[in-house]
């Protein structure tokens, strides 16, 4: 929350959705699954390439599961497309494509994959060498990986690896490594390493703001002087919404 707090961005709430959709499909709950994952699509744009690749993975093992998966999606999406005609299209094309089609660097994202190699290195190693992925998790880490490529557009931050942290999570969790050995230790050990390295929380003394300084409460005013008086407003962050005083 002290990162998130201000912005209230869109990403946890996509990535909530996106990890009970995962959990559902591989439980053979589909139709929540397909409903749960129309719903982190609409929440924010990025979640697609991880349904793309649950949707593949059904396509490829189980098209009667695949068809249950439509079935729980369809409302949502076609709420999803109400929602966009009451909009306006156009607006919604323009805030979704046309303000997203930023350049993409591979430089950008070699470094945005080796922020997450400091982070998930050895968890993510452990779950493939204790017992590879298989199923819906192992679909979600192919998903999470190309979502971390494309942050490799201008403006991607380390918001681009959080479905590779839940996926790497939801991975180790279905290899169940046995308490003991070297797999706790090499965990504590990335855990020790990551906090050093990206000082989330500002534990560690150095000149300049940590991560955690994303929060300055200064942005409000910002978007309050912004903010128009009155109309329609399509924001992706509800930040931006409740701090012009307007109810998300």
């Amino acid at each position: 929350m002290r990162v998130w707090g201000v912005a209230v961005k869109p990403d946890l709430v996509a990535l909530g959705l996106t990890v009970a959709a995962v959990v559902a499909l591989d439980a053979r709950r589909a139709v929540a699954g397909g409903a749960l994952l129309a719903l982190a699509v609409l929440a924010k744009p990025t979640a697609l390439l991880p349904a793309v690749a649950l949707l593949v993975w059904l396509a490829a093992t189980d098209r009667a599961l695949l068809a249950r998966g439509a079935l729980g999606a369809a409302p949502v999406a076609a709420a999803g497309a109400l929602a966009i005609v009451a909009l306006g299209p156009t607006a919604v094309w323009t805030h979704v494509v046309t303000w997203n089609a930023l350049p993409w660097d591979a430089g950008r994202a070699g470094l945005l994959a080796l922020a997450g190699a400091l982070v998930l290195g050895a968890p993510l190693a452990a779950a493939v060498l204790v017992g590879a992925p298989r199923g819906a998790p192992a679909a979600y880490l192919a998903g999470a990986a190309a979502v971390v490529v494309l942050g490799g557009r201008e403006g991607g931050t380390v918001n681009f690896v959080l479905d590779l942290c839940a996926a790497t999570a939801l991975a180790l969790a279905a290899a169940a490594p046995r308490p003991g050995g070297a797999v706790p230790l090499a965990l504590a050990a990335q855990l020790v390493l990551a906090a050093a390295v990206l000082d989330p929380f500002g534990i560690v003394p150095r000149g300049g703001p940590a991560a955690g300084a994303w929060d300055d409460p200064a942005r409000a005013a910002v978007v309050r002087a912004a903010a128009p008086g009155r109309g329609a407003v399509l924001a992706e962050d509800s930040g931006w919404l409740g701090a012009s005083g307007r109810d998300p």
